[in-house]
C-alpha cells in the first residue's frame, strides 16, 4: 500500500515486547492502514527460522525508521534493548512511543526527557496515531537518537512583512521670484516691430535741407 500524501513508500521497524501483543498489533494494523510498509516479527518472521537474528538485523537496516513502543515490559526485554542499539549503531531515526505505565518505569536510559508519542490512553490514541505517521513519513522532527546529536532546527522564523507605503503625488508649486527675476535676466525678450521700426527712425540722421 502507498501513500498519496507524495511521500512514497516508507518502512517502519516496531521494536516491542511480546507482553504487550494486544496493543502492538493495534498499532500495527492502523499503520499499514495509514500506507506505511512495518515489519513486524509476528507476521514478517517465519517459523523456525534459524537465521532469524541476520533477519531481524537486516531489517532495522533497511528500515527508514524504527518505532519503539515503550512500557514496563519493554523496559525489561532485552531484545527490546538490543534492537535499540543496533538501530543507534546504524544511525537510524528512533521514535518513542509510550503504550503503557511511566516514563520512569517504562522508557529505557538516554530516552527519558525526550519528546515521545503518548499512546497510553483511548482518548489519546487517535491524535497520538496520526503525529507517529508524520513522525514516520518524516513530516516532524524527532530525535535521531535520544544518545546521538539532536537535530538542528531550521524553522526560524520568518521576518514581519514590509509595509508597502503608497507613492506621494508631486506637489505643483509656483516658482520662487528670484527664480523669476533669472528667468527674466537669461531669457531675452523679442521686440516687436513696431518698436524695431520707431528705433530705425530714431537713428536716421536729420535732413537740414528742409
Amino acid at each position: 500500500m502507498y501513500c498519496d500524501c507524495g511521500y512514497g513508500m516508507v518502512t517502519v521497524f516496531l521494536t516491542h515486547s511480546k507482553k504487550d501483543m494486544q496493543i502492538v498489533r493495534q498499532v500495527y494494523v492502523d499503520l499499514r492502514a495509514k500506507g506505511l510498509h512495518v515489519w513486524f516479527d509476528e507476521s514478517d518472521l517465519s517459523p523456525g527460522d534459524y537465521s532469524w537474528r541476520r533477519t531481524i538485523a537486516a531489517a532495522i537496516r533497511e528500515a527508514d525508521c524504527v518505532v519503539a513502543l515503550f512500557s514496563p515490559n519493554a523496559l525489561l526485554s532485552t531484545w527490546v534493548q538490543k534492537e535499540l542499539d543496533y538501530a543507534e549503531g546504524h544511525e537510524k531515526r528512533i521514535i518513542p512511543v509510550m503504550i503503557a505505565g511511566t516514563e520512569r518505569d517504562s522508557l529505557p536510559f538516554g530516552y527519558i526527557g525526550a519528546q515521545f508519542i503518548d499512546l497510553r490512553t483511548p482518548e489519546r490514541y487517535s491524535s497520538g496515531l496520526q503525529q507517529l505517521v508524520k513522525a514516520a513519513y518524516g513530516i516532524t522532527h524527532w530525535y535521531e537518537s535520544p544518545t546521538l546529536h539532536k537535530p538542528l532546527n531550521l524553522s526560524l522564523p520568518l521576518p514581519p512583512p514590509r509595509e508597502r507605503v503608497a507613492p506621494q503625488p508631486l506637489s505643483v508649486t509656483r516658482p520662487s521670484k528670484t527664480t523669476q527675476d533669472m528667468r527674466r535676466i537669461t531669457i531675452p525678450t523679442k521686440r516687436s516691430k513696431w518698436r524695431r521700426w520707431w528705433e530705425w527712425i530714431l537713428r536716421q540722421p536729420a535732413d537740414t535741407a528742409r
